[in-house]
């Protein structure tokens, strides 16, 4: 599956209707996912982005401006969590259609045509951005984790979920720690 297409259902949204569905992947739709990421990177904890926004809390349907600011927080972690996953499943993906791209030189007239499939070193290029992405956004979402008080959640399970964290991010090279 292509990532342009997948990109909305990994963000929670409708996947686009096309009956392209299973075309090849151009060079704008990597540039459209990155632009996309790169706006959520940095708003996760904005509360301006979940206007309208409503959660199912038991039966009943709870707008976000009315949940608690404990319920807001953890909230907003399950955020970090959701699209950490995000780009990392993007990454895999993006190294699968690594595989299947040519490595054939190309000029640097049909470089600038984002409407070609794009090259391994145009996967390799746009594959570096997203790693970028990832490295702020763990850097976030630690600084984020750190936030938690006692009162709010217990500090042995904020501490147990970080190092899990810390482990995952220190595995997949996305903190630098020295």
């Amino acid at each position: 599956m292509n990532t342009f297409l997948i990109l909305p259902l990994l963000l929670g949204f409708a996947a686009p209707e096309t009956e392209e569905a299973d075309r090849q992947a151009v060079l704008s739709d990597y540039k459209s996912v990155l632009n996309q990421l790169d706006h959520v990177v940095g708003q996760v904890t904005k509360e301006e982005n979940y206007k309208g926004f409503s959660l199912k809390k038991g039966e009943e349907s709870i707008g976000f401006e009315k949940l608690t600011p404990v319920d807001k927080k953890v909230f907003y972690l399950f955020q970090f969590q959701r699209f950490s996953n995000t780009m990392y499943k993007l990454e895999l993906e993006w190294e699968e259609e690594l595989k299947q791209a040519t490595d054939k030189e190309i000029t640097d007239e049909e470089a600038k045509d984002l409407s070609r499939p794009p090259t391994v070193k145009q996967i390799k290029e746009q594959m570096a951005l997203l790693t970028k992405l990832r490295q702020t956004h763990a850097e976030q979402f630690e600084d984020y984790l750190n936030s938690f008080k006692d009162e709010e959640i217990p500090q042995k399970e904020i501490e147990a979920y970080k190092a899990s964290l810390v482990k995952w991010h220190d595995e997949h090279k996305l903190i630098n720690r020295d």
